[in-house]
């Protein structure tokens, strides 16, 4: 079986995501119709669908990398750590 979507589908989903990262959220509708109405991508339903879908799920991973690097610089070092 092949990959469902593409490196070349990935990438302008990422940059898309890069050039408005405000907008898209880890909510599927929302994101969706970001895609349809507000930046009127000539694509097809289908095409706009797996790239919502895709966004919903990057855009999770994104914000679990930045609570992870949060957790990080928030936690104490113990004495037995600093050394």
């Amino acid at each position: 079986m092949g990959k469902l979507l593409s490196k070349n589908f990935k990438n302008k989903a990422e940059k898309l995501f890069q050039i408005y990262p405000e907008k898209f959220k880890d909510d599927f509708g929302a994101n969706k119709s970001i895609l349809s109405q507000e930046l009127k991508l000539p694509y097809s339903k289908t095409i706009i669908n797996l790239m919502a879908g895709y966004l919903c799920r990057f855009a999770r991973v994104q914000s679990e990398k930045e609570e992870i690097v949060v957790q990080k610089f928030e936690q104490p070092q113990t004495p037995q750590e600093a050394a």
